[in-house]
């Protein structure tokens, strides 16, 4: 069982996020992906561009300063998912083609997102991985959960899964 073993019973949890825009929206959205049939737990991001507005540093984020180094970013949220994984929430997954991690990889999909969190706050998440026109590994997956972070934010943004370097 490895990265390009296929499977139907996976979960995933969002670990973190840095959102935002006016009329124009997007992020870098990371999750953990995990599969016990395919032995596999691994971080995942979502880059996404698309339409909406407000500002999330969700669950992870620290000030606004990480916005002006994104190499130093995503290096953060990959040490930041692998940590988090223990103790993360994970929501199962409604499977509509078995795939692997491999398969995600470059995977194009969607995201659509709303929240709120002052400090601490709730944010409602929909992820999917597109396959083609009509057909995806996943569509419209819930993916909610509380979270430490500062921001209000909606927005829907088109992207690309990433869990390589």
């Amino acid at each position: 069982m490895s990265y390009t073993t296929k499977a139907s019973d996976w979960e995933v949890a969002g670990i973190g996020c840095l959102a935002g825009g006016t009329g124009v929206a997007g992020g870098w959205f990371i999750f953990i992906f995990q599969s016990k049939s395919a032995d596999v737990s691994m971080g995942c991001r979502f880059v996404g561009l698309g339409a909406g507005g407000g500002a999330d540093l969700g669950k992870i984020g620290k000030s606004l300063k990480l916005i002006k180094n994104a190499p130093a970013l995503e290096k953060l949220f990959k040490v930041t998912s692998y940590g988090a994984a223990s103790f993360a929430s994970f929501s199962p997954i409604e499977v509509e083609e078995a795939f692997s991690m491999s398969d995600l990889h470059h995977t194009i999909g969607r995201l659509s997102m709303a929240g709120v969190a002052p400090v601490y706050g709730y944010t409602a998440m929909y992820i999917t991985a597109a396959t083609g026109v009509f057909s995806a590994y996943f569509k419209s997956q819930a993916c909610n959960g509380w979270g430490f972070g500062a921001g209000a934010v909606a927005m829907t943004t088109v992207g690309m899964w990433f869990n390589q370097d």
